[in-house]
């Protein structure tokens, strides 16, 4: 049709006109399907918007993991007291009787140190899906939040923009337009608020450096709007581009492996010049129960988990059911006692951070 040949209406003459094209080389024309004009998209501006379809061919697309496994518990769940002023159980309640149930029933004295911490592992994570469930963490947006006054005056613009281009006559116009009009207010409205609330949030932690540094980077997001996230790939040591994953694993490894497994020299005859200190024989005992409560309340909150998905807050609420601290100390008492660890505290997770310079060299991230 001719109206979806034509991007511009002169505002003299009332005429169409294309003005507007989509560039691309000759050698690739064969993979332009169509080019035509989305007349019912409302862009702010009086271009009509221009879409084009392209065949690119197929994609190779990598299966994912399921990224659930990665997202924090919702630990702000654990905040309150297990019973709140009403008599009635909190999740913190529910979390911490379904884990010293959980770990009642399969918690054994005759295990290894792996198997019984398999037991209290598995507990924590089970009674917290189940309890507290999985943290929904989204990219701070003004916009997003402000949905529910923005989108009715959204729908409603675009509505009588539809019915102007549908009739054409001047009374549907000047109502789009006041329509725009309150749309155009209502953003920058709710935009300002967003803004100032995100400032008297860091000028009331301002004794608290967490919480600033928070605010401050959820308004730069908003104010650069949302980033989507993207994988960079890495190129390996010849320079050729690590397509795949498991590619760009191994270059990982390897890099990593490279850079942290150095040959340290150790001369002995300086450690025996030290002088040395009277050997402490209560040092050997066993660890009790205030020595363990004393070094879980000394946990930080705040802190990443590892691959097992375990949290400081976690083991914190899961400590005030007796029958856990009791299987914890247990656990604790049978380390110490054989002088082994679980192969889960053995093993780091090394995360790439960037560095200035190609982003494509692995020698441009640092790991911590």
């Amino acid at each position: 049709k001719g109206i979806h040949k034509a991007t511009w209406q002169h505002p003299g003459s009332k005429k169409w006109h294309c003005i507007d094209y989509a560039i691309m080389k000759q050698s690739q024309r064969r993979k332009c399907l169509d080019v035509s004009v989305m007349r019912g998209a409302q862009c702010n501006t009086d271009h009509q918007m221009l879409r084009m379809k392209l065949n690119v061919g197929p994609v190779r697309r990598h299966c994912r993991p399921n990224t659930n496994s990665h997202m924090r518990f919702d630990i702000s769940k654990l905040k309150e007291k297990a019973v709140d002023g009403h008599g009635r159980m909190t999740a913190r309640g529910h979390f911490q009787e379904m884990v010293g149930e959980k770990l009642n029933q399969c918690w054994k004295e005759t295990d290894s140190i792996e198997e019984k911490w398999t037991s209290v592992k598995s507990t924590l994570c089970e009674a917290a899906e189940a309890t507290i469930g999985r943290e929904k963490r989204r990219q701070a947006d003004w916009f997003r939040e402000s949905a529910p006054i923005i989108h009715p005056l959204l729908q409603k613009r675009n509505a009588l923009y539809c019915k102007w281009l549908s009739s054409g006559k001047i009374s549907d116009k000047e109502e789009f337009q006041e329509a725009r009009k309150k749309a155009q207010k209502a953003v920058r409205e709710a935009k300002n608020n967003w803004f100032s609330l995100k400032a008297k949030e860091a000028q009331g932690g301002v004794n608290g450096g967490k919480v600033v540094w928070k605010c401050i980077r959820e308004m730069q997001r908003g104010r650069r709007g949302l980033v989507p996230l993207k994988t960079r790939s890495v190129r390996d040591e010849e320079g050729h581009t690590c397509s795949t994953p498991q590619q760009q694993h191994g270059r990982w490894r390897r890099h990593f492996t490279n850079l942290l497994n150095i040959v340290s020299e150790v001369d002995v005859s300086e450690i025996e010049q030290a002088r040395q200190r009277p050997t402490r024989a209560e040092m050997a005992d066993p660890p009790t129960s205030e020595e363990l409560e004393n070094a879980i309340s000394k946990l930080r909150n705040g802190k990443a988990a590892g691959q097992s998905g375990i949290l400081p807050e976690m083991v914190k609420a899961a400590c005030g059911n007796v029958d856990f601290f009791n299987h914890l100390l247990e656990l604790a008492t049978t380390i110490w006692n054989e002088q082994q660890v679980p192969q889960d505290w053995v093993d780091a997770v090394l995360i790439p951070i960037p560095k200035k310079g190609d982003l494509c060299n692995c020698d441009n991230w640092r790991g911590i």
